[in-house]
């Protein structure tokens, strides 16, 4: 799960519900400068310097009239095959 509120991508077990951790995601969410936590994609991606397996979206919310910016972030988990 993503929350713009906390900035965090949160992990829940579907079996038991139990929260299994969180990763903070450095973004700015001050005016007018402000971006958007925006949605989560899971999948694994191969790089040189290892996988990554949690993906996320910010966008870059501008003022009325210019183009909005999509950001990509990537992340590894400790265990990805509890994904």
């Amino acid at each position: 799960m993503t929350s713009d509120d906390s900035q965090q991508i949160r992990a829940y077990s579907v079996l038991n519900r139990s929260f299994l951790g969180y990763k903070w995601v450095d973004y700015d969410k001050s005016w007018p400068d402000m971006e958007e936590l925006e949605g989560i994609s899971i999948v694994q991606i191969p790089y040189p310097e290892g996988a990554t397996h949690v993906h996320v979206v910010v966008l870059d919310v501008d003022e009325v009239g210019n183009n909005d910016d999509i950001f990509f972030k990537h992340y590894s988990v400790p265990e990805p095959d509890v994904l």
